[in-house]
Parts: structure tokens; C-alpha cells; sequence
């Protein structure tokens, strides 16, 4: 139970030793747990969502001897992670600061707090994709009976954020703790998925890699056009006010949903059938 515990808790580690880190900067602490209450919300959407399933999937295919079950469930859902986790990489780090400015920008959080916390969602945002996989990656390891993966992993994960952080906090200040956190993720998921593919394999080819490719091209996309739709809206309707910020914190972001859809479906990515199949029924549910 302890293994298990410490190898899924890589990032509320390394999210604990930084804010102690940044104490020392006034408003630090502040400003990065609120980017990171921001980020937890794709994390638990499609994280936890995702790695809930997969976990299920994993130990009755273990339990029944499915191997290759098992290799096709997991890159399934690695796949499918990738696919609205990338998008979702993309819109924070185009959009954190309308985001954050909606979401906070009331009362005593001045824009300068905005800014601040903004850059700190940026950082931490570009570790989304590997968050979120460490979520699928690890439980499929205490299927196996390998828990000690994930814990060498978490703890490699740790020691890698917390030499960053430290080494280089008085030059990039707090932003260093968020991008230590986002280096130690990477960490984390690279051993998961090294010693995945070396005792189960299945995650290489099924045109994974170019699928992938083309998940980023379109996210890369996307994210221009939420940029330019920003700066359009920022124009006509300014920053201030709770209507301004309104407009420019959600119409990019459903733009940016209808761009990336309509680039998947057009690049032929099998998971935009499958999120597209999905939204038509709940429409029709709600009809």
C-alpha cells in the first residue's frame, strides 16, 4: 500500500517541497497554487477519469491472463490521453492569462497576481500530458504486481524537480517551481514507460507516432487561432469587467474545441470519431 501511495504521489510531493521553496517570495505560494488548482482540472477530467478506468481494465486482463488485452487497452488509453491532453496543453499556455483572469481577477487579485499566477499555469501546463499518463501508466504497474516501478519512478521524479528547483530558484524565482514540478513528471512517465515496453510492449507502431504528430500539428493550430481570436476580442471588448473577461476567457476556448475537432476529423485521427460519437448521444440524451 505504501509503494503505491508514494509512486502516484510524485506531484503533490514535489507541489508541497516548492510552495516551501517559494515561501520565501512574497505572494508565491499565492500564485502557484492557484495555477495549479486551474491545471487540476484537466488533470481530474481526463487524468483520473481515464487512469480510473484503465486501472479496472488492466487487473481483470492481468487477473485472466490477457497480456495482449492488456497492451491493447493501455495504448488505447494512452492514445485517447494524448488526444485531449495535447489540445488541452496548447489552450492553457495560449490562454492563461484570460483564464486566470476571469477565474480570479475580483476583489484583491490584482493583474499583476494574474500575470503572475498565469506564467506559473504556463509552466505547469506544459507537464499535462505526463501527469495525466503517469495516472493510466502506474496503475497498470500494481496490476502487474510491480509496484516498486511506480515508486522508483515517483522518487526519481522527486529528486529531479527538487536539485532543479533548488539549483536554479534564485535566478528563475518562483516560476522555477512549477517548471521543476513539470521536469519531474517528464521524469516520471519516461521510466513508466521505458519498463512498460520493455516487460509488456504494445506501445510502439499501430501508427501511434504519427498520430501523434498530427494531435500536436493540430493542437499547434488550434492554439494560433485561440491567439488571434483573443487578441480580436481584446480589442473590441477590453480586459475589464466581468463581461470582457467572460468573452475572453471562454469564446477562444470554444473555438479552439470546435478547431481541433474539425483538424482531427479532417487528419482522420480515429479518437475525433470516438469523442464526436460521444457528444452526439449526450445531445441526444439531453434533447
Amino acid at each position: 500500500m505504501a509503494p503505491a501511495t508514494i509512486g502516484l504521489a510524485a506531484v503533490q510531493l514535489n507541489i508541497f517541497i516548492g510552495s516551501s521553496l517559494a515561501s520565501h517570495e512574497q505572494g508565491a505560494q499565492f500564485w502557484l497554487q492557484n495555477a495549479f488548482r486551474i491545471l487540476y482540472l484537466p488533470i481530474g477530467l481526463f487524468g483520473v477519469a481515464i487512469g480510473t478506468l484503465s486501472a479496472t481494465g488492466s487487473a481483470l486482463r492481468v487477473a485472466t491472463g490477457d497480456i495482449e488485452g492488456l497492451r491493447r487497452s493501455m495504448r488505447e488509453a494512452l492514445r485517447l490521453l494524448a488526444f485531449l491532453t495535447t489540445p488541452a496543453t496548447a489552450g492553457l499556455i495560449v490562454l492563461a492569462q484570460p483564464i486566470v483572469r476571469l477565474l480570479f481577477e475580483h476583489g484583491r487579485y490584482r493583474p499583476a497576481d494574474t500575470h503572475a499566477t498565469a506564467l506559473a499555469l504556463m509552466y505547469y501546463s506544459l507537464g499535462l500530458v505526463a501527469y495525466t499518463a503517469v495516472k493510466v501508466l502506474a496503475p497498470a504497474f500494481y496490476s502487474l504486481g510491480s509496484a516498486r516501478v511506480p515508486l522508483i519512478g515517483s522518487v526519481t521524479a522527486v529528486a529531479t524537480s527538487v536539485t532543479l528547483m533548488y539549483a536554479t530558484y534564485a535566478w528563475g524565482g518562483y516560476c522555477v517551481v512549477a517548471l521543476g514540478t513539470t521536469a519531474g513528471a517528464f521524469v516520471n512517465v519516461a521510466i513508466l514507460l521505458l519498463v512498460y515496453e520493455r516487460r509488456i510492449g504494445g506501445l510502439r507502431g499501430q501508427g501511434l507516432a504519427r498520430d501523434m504528430a498530427s494531435m500536436a500539428a493540430a493542437s499547434l493550430l488550434m492554439g494560433i487561432c485561440c491567439w488571434a481570436a483573443l487578441r480580436g476580442i481584446e480589442r473590441l471588448c477590453g480586459v475589464r469587467g466581468f463581461g470582457a473577461q467572460l468573452a475572453t476567457g471562454l469564446a477562444p476556448v470554444l473555438l479552439g474545441i470546435v478547431v481541433y475537432l474539425a483538424l482531427a476529423k479532417w487528419w482522420r485521427i480515429a479518437e475525433a470519431d470516438s469523442v464526436l460519437a460521444l457528444l452526439d448521444r449526450r445531445a441526444g440524451r439531453s434533447a
